[in-house]
């Protein structure tokens, strides 16, 4: 198997991990690959003005995985892409980093084989990136896997993520953190705090607590939220150690820290609930539910497990009132829709989820109570 095979497996475990397009241009090439036929790269030869043609870039197009997805917003089909002129005369397109810059793969002297980019947009000069299609396509593949991680280790590990993958992952942040002589990483670095933050989730799903604790101080050292985030690191290794207690007291302290952003603040706000409800302390867990619902006014989710709540201790008048805000500001169903037809989609999953829990006079209870409401 050589290198390029390699690669292609590793971007192939990435996409199978990235349901949700969280990398950066997947929601432009949505992992989706376009083989290119002899004759595809016969074209890209005349329209390019390519005398001889890169193996390692016929072997990826044609018999790897093809265009489509790839560094930024995707390896770009040749025929989509004007011929280079100037210092890129002869040179294939590889992708579109935005902002009118480009990356060419050069294949004619010297310079055969090599990854060019062009920054004349910004008034800078095409200069050489990386020695190789495939050190380029490394470059991007690490990355990118310190990003999965950025994105998606924010309060656990996702279920059914392959532990090879993760292993992968956290070598990618490892070197995200040491911050290597990479010109990607360099021209476009990835949030360091986070990383950090990232590879102590990993940490605490291995039960290695006191790594977890490093990461998540590191992390907090490094954020422009610093005493949030040192907070946030010990709400999380206090779940983990499971003592609500100390999850409180954290919460609390992370609530008072400034500056504290909105997104951190609702973590905590979460975290504030599960170390209330740890303790059995209902009613002020309720409260803190309620503050959660609010901050997330547009989480679906959210909103609905302080309905149920409500539900199951009879407060109709309030479950009532939240679904009628929800469906008034449009979260869960069709703004345009009528407001009976609003109310019905708000509702349609948890009212089968209070039958299917056994719960069918709640439920019954509050389809009535919104049937009895004004609708228009």
């Amino acid at each position: 198997m050589n290198d390029l095979d390699l690669l292609a497996r590793r971007m192939t475990a990435l996409a199978r991990h990235d349901h949700d397009l969280r990398i950066f241009g997947a929601s432009t090439h949505r992992w989706v690959v376009y083989p290119l036929s002899a004759e595809d790269c016969a074209a890209a030869c005349v329209r390019h003005g390519v005398d001889v043609l890169p193996e390692a870039w016929r072997y990826w197009v044609s018999e790897g995985p093809g265009v489509g997805p790839g560094p930024f917003y995707g390896l770009l089909h040749p025929e989509d892409v004007e011929p280079g002129e100037g210092p890129l005369a002869g040179a294939l397109p590889l992708s579109d980093q935005g902002c009118g810059y480009s990356d060419w793969l050069m294949t004619d002297g010297d310079r055969a084989g090599e990854v060019w980019v062009d920054f004349r947009a910004a008034e800078g000069e095409v200069v050489r990136w990386y020695p190789s299609l495939a050190s380029y396509l490394d470059a991007w593949l690490w990355r990118s896997y310190a990003e999965w991680g950025i994105e998606c280790l924010n309060e656990s590990v996702p279920t059914g993520t392959d532990p090879a993958f993760l292993d992968a992952v956290r070598l990618a942040l490892i070197r995200a953190t040491t911050r290597p002589d990479d010109p990607i990483q360099n021209q476009y670095p990835l949030p360091i705090d986070k990383a950090h933050g990232a590879l102590g989730t990993l940490h605490l799903a291995t039960g290695d607590i006191t790594a977890a604790e490093r990461s998540f101080d590191e992390a907090a050292t490094l954020s422009p939220e610093s005493d949030a985030w040192r907070a946030l690191g010990r709400c999380r290794v206090a779940s983990a150690r499971r003592d609500p207690q100390a999850l409180l007291a954290a919460a609390d302290e992370g609530l008072r820290a400034t500056p504290l952003w909105w997104i951190t603040q609702g973590q905590l706000l979460v975290h504030r609930v599960n170390a209330l409800e740890g303790l059995e302390r209902w009613a002020d867990a309720l409260t803190a539910r309620e503050a959660v619902a609010d901050h997330f006014r547009y989480d679906l989710k959210k909103n609905l497990d302080l309905v149920w709540i409500r539900m199951l201790r009879r407060e109709t008048d309030l479950a009532v009132g939240r679904v009628r805000d929800l469906a008034t500001r449009g979260v869960g169903c069709d703004p345009k829709a009528p407001m009976a037809e609003r109310l019905a989609q708000v509702t349609g999953g948890l009212l089968g989820a209070l039958r299917a829990e056994g719960l069918g006079d709640r439920a019954d209870l509050l389809e009535a109570a919104l049937a009895a409401e004004p609708t228009g």
